[in-house]
């Protein structure tokens, strides 16, 4: 709130494709994992296309992408710790 609408577009657009690093590198040790990847990406392009716009007016449906995002990487992350175990 105290930076803006629009400069917190800007920091969020920074820090969106951090986990993309995690998917590569987990889908270059498991090969199925590169479907999750691009879904994140897909995801995660939409979800900076929305902050550039207008985030107030989509707001709804920019927190649902957000959700997806992040359960995206999370769920990549947890199945990684699985598979290296087995």
């Amino acid at each position: 709130m105290k930076i803006g609408v629009h400069d917190a577009a800007i920091v969020c657009s920074f820090l969106i494709p951090m986990p993309l690093i995690l998917l590569l590198y987990s889908a270059i040790c498991i090969p199925c994992l590169y479907l999750a990847s691009l879904a994140y990406l897909i995801l995660a392009a939409s979800c900076i296309q929305i902050l550039f716009n207008d985030p107030v007016a989509k707001g709804n449906k920019l927190k649902d992408r957000m959700i997806m995002t992040l359960t995206i990487s999370s769920f990549v992350g947890i199945f990684t710790e699985i598979a290296l175990v087995f």
